[in-house]
This record gives structure tokens, C-alpha cells and sequence, in this order.
């Protein structure tokens, strides 16, 4: 396989991961702050790496806006409910959703998701795929305006000091018969 191959790959797959990421990231924070119980690491790195086969593919051919909005809200619907069943992720808040974003109707036995939980998750597809779709662009406008407001003059370094550092010679410590007597000589017999 030719290297500028191997590289595109690689670079899809950096993309893949960082596209993940920004998504995993964005749905928990918008989880969180629409009233639902903060995601717990381990679930959000394991979503994260399942995530990034899908990404994946979006990133290997260029998909059109609403190919990646779709996407991306199937994705968000399917992260809150990973987030919702697994809730804060303490053994006695597994499968409830204990910040009462989702009643559960004892008559009907239908799910009801609170307003607001709609709105963060919306909010956070809007987001999403907004970054996704124009995250590197965006950050080599920020890496330029970063290198504008820094100075671009060198910073001296220190001299070098004119005093030779001086080196100590070190003794290694003399072997005391005391310390010897315990070694043993057993062995297999030669």
C-alpha cells in the first residue's frame, strides 16, 4: 500500500476520533445541563469508542450537511438513552433515570421526555454538527488568530553560565565481609 495512502487513513481515522469525541462530549454536557445526572467517565469513553466506526464513515467520504444532521440527531437520541439507562453510574442508579427528566406512566407505560432534555439534546446536534462540519477550519482560524496575538520575537535564552560545574567523584562503598557471609554457595552440583 503506497504511504500517501497509509497517511490518509490514518488521518481519517484521527479525524474519526476527534469527531467522536466532540459528539460524546457535546451530548453530555448538553444531558447534563438540561437536568439529566452527569454521565460517568467510563460510559462516556466507552461511547466514545463505539462511536468512532460511524464517525468513521462520515469522515470517509464528504457527506453533505444534512446527511451528518441526521446523523448526528439519530446519534443524540440514542446517547441520551445510554445516559438515561445507566444514569449517574452507581450500582443503585443503573436503568433509572433519577433526575425525573423521564416519568414512566404507570397507565400507559409510555416514556415521557421532559421539554428541556428535547431542547439540550437539539441544541447539542445544532452544535455538533456544526463542529463536525466545520471544526477544522475553524480551528486553523483560531491557531492563526492564536499566532497573531503572540509575539513573534524570539525569546533569548540564558547564557550559559562561565563557571565549569565541577564533578564529584563518587566511591562506590567498600564490600564488608559481613554483608558476604550470607551469601550462599549452594547449587546444583557441577
Amino acid at each position: 500500500m503506497p504511504a500517501r495512502q497509509n497517511a490518509d487513513r490514518r488521518i481519517r481515522a484521527i479525524r474519526a476520533g476527534a469527531a467522536s469525541a466532540t459528539a460524546v462530549m457535546i451530548a453530555g454536557a448538553s444531558h447534563t445541563l438540561a437536568g439529566g445526572a452527569a454521565p460517568p467517565a467510563w460510559l462516556m469513553l466507552a461511547v466514545i469508542i463505539l462511536a468512532w466506526p460511524l464517525a468513521l464513515t462520515l469522515v470517509s467520504r464528504r457527506a453533505s450537511t444534512a446527511r451528518t444532521a441526521a446523523v448526528v440527531a439519530v446519534a443524540q437520541v440514542l446517547l441520551h438513552t445510554a445516559f438515561a439507562m445507566v444514569g449517574t453510574g452507581s450500582p443503585e442508579g443503573l436503568g433509572h433515570h433519577t433526575h425525573g427528566i423521564v416519568e414512566l406512566s404507570a397507565v400507559t407505560g409510555t416514556a415521557a421526555v421532559h421539554p428541556s432534555m428535547v431542547v439540550g439534546h437539539i441544541l447539542a446536534a445544532i452544535v455538533t454538527t456544526a463542529a463536525v462540519r466545520h471544526g477544522e477550519r475553524l480551528l486553523a482560524v483560531i491557531a492563526a488568530g492564536v499566532r497573531a496575538i503572540l509575539p513573534t520575537v524570539p525569546v533569548p535564552l540564558p547564557a550559559p553560565s562561565s563557571v565549569p560545574a565541577t564533578v564529584t567523584a563518587y566511591a562506590a562503598p567498600h564490600s564488608s565481609p559481613v554483608f558476604l557471609t550470607g551469601l550462599s554457595r549452594r547449587g546444583p552440583p557441577s
